[in-house]
């Protein structure tokens, strides 16, 4: 099986022996080491400074975490949401629930077409019309669309005309899979998960905290529920102690997967999804196929199926090739595929699936396969043929 969804993403050896390792207790020395050595080392893949918490549960579990742990209910203001898919949305919906606890918390929402970036104007004539914007929540990568937002020029936008506010980003598919400047972009709080581009089944959220939002945390009030308290996180952040038990299996497969890519180096990840993410959308132009993001991200290709073609090519390349790839969500479903570049994906996964989808499409549409097979052969080179 060839596993090219958008998470989990496949778990190299290395990191499955980890986590196969006999169960140890948590308030060891020993344990409390290796945690506190993959925060700090997390910090390299975040690109910042201040303290990156890994908080149990999903990256949905860990953006919650933020927005409730921002917004003060003592003065709440707005949460301005940023969204053109699926988790954009979600995270605007977690801020309309916070109103059952916080009645006077206001929340405005910055909308784009699905597979179309939240520009940077659109997002200042939103703060404008909320001067008293308390929080900004966005995504950098939509994994429901594969469209990517210019993260740098939301951060910059939010920091000029809502300077008090904190900025949220979603990072869950940009993280260690494509270029994410946290502490040079102005990201107050970024978000990851452990089964994108760090290789680990689910059930770890990172949390990574500017020295910005560190100070604004320890000022507000909140409505955080215990577990999901980003104080109580960094009251222990440098000590290894987690405030409550930790999946101590997952930290052991976090220590493997960040030694896999702390010696290929960050920089040269990216350079690496990049390749696939751009020899997938050459394929998929050479072969007349469309690619749905505006602005595509390069952790996943997003991929618009010819008319009268639905996910019956999905269980196709799942029955015949092995090959697993992810459908849409929402209005999408049924729409598109997507494809996962994040993580242990190699040239020749990549070539693998595009060939299996393209030999898919081929059978149901008038796409041309060969064109598109050559084309990524011609991108990937070597890659797709290992020795």
């Amino acid at each position: 099986m060839l596993l090219l969804i958008p998470g989990p993403t496949p778990i190299p050896a290395p990191v499955r022996a980890a986590l196969a390792g006999a169960a140890v207790a948590h308030r060891s020395p020993g344990f409390q080491a290796l945690l506190r050595s993959c925060c700090d080392d997390l910090r390299t893949v975040f690109r910042t400074r201040g303290p990156v918490l890994p908080v149990t549960g999903s990256g949905t579990t860990a953006v919650e975490s933020a927005i409730l742990s921002s917004v003060d209910p003592r003065n709440p203001g707005t949460v301005v949401a940023c969204h053109s898919g699926k988790f954009g949305e979600r995270w605007g919906d977690v801020a309309e629930r916070l109103r059952a606890l916080v009645p006077a918390l206001a929340v405005a929402r910055v909308e784009a077409p699905w597979g179309e970036p939240v520009a940077p104007e659109a997002l200042a004539r939103a703060l404008r019309e909320h001067p008293d914007t308390s929080v900004i929540t966005c995504v950098h990568s939509e994994t429901s669309t594969g469209c990517a937002s210019d993260l740098a020029a939301l951060a910059r936008t939010a920091r000029e005309h809502a300077p008090d506010a904190l900025l949220i980003a979603d990072c869950i598919t940009s993280v260690g899979a494509m270029p994410m400047e946290q502490e040079a972009w102005g990201v107050d709080i970024a978000i990851g998960a452990s089964q994108k581009a760090f290789m680990l089944p689910p059930g770890l959220g990172f949390v990574s905290v500017g020295a910005r939002a560190v100070e604004r945390l320890k000022e507000r009030d909140h409505c955080a529920p215990l577990t999901m308290d980003l104080r109580a996180w960094l009251r222990v952040a440098e000590t290894g102690r987690a405030p409550f038990t930790p999946p101590t299996n997952l930290v052991a497969g976090l220590r493997a997967a960040l030694d896999l890519m702390l010696a290929e180096g960050v920089e040269a990840i990216w350079s690496r999804t990049r390749a696939h993410a751009v020899a997938t959308r050459g394929a998929m132009a050479a072969a007349g196929v469309e690619v749905a993001a505006a602005r595509p991200s390069d952790a996943l290709t997003c991929i618009r199926l010819p008319e009268g073609v639905g996910d019956e090519v999905r269980t196709a390349m799942r029955e015949r090739d092995g090959v697993w790839i992810a459908g849409g969500q929402g209005p999408w479903k049924g729409r598109v595929v997507r494809i996962n570049h994040m993580g242990a994906v190699t040239g020749a996964d990549t070539v693998r699936g595009v060939e299996s989808l393209l030999r898919a499409l081929a059978e149901r549409s008038s796409i041309d396969a060969d064109a598109g097979v050559r084309a990524i052969h011609e991108a990937l080179g070597a890659e797709a043929n290992p020795a």
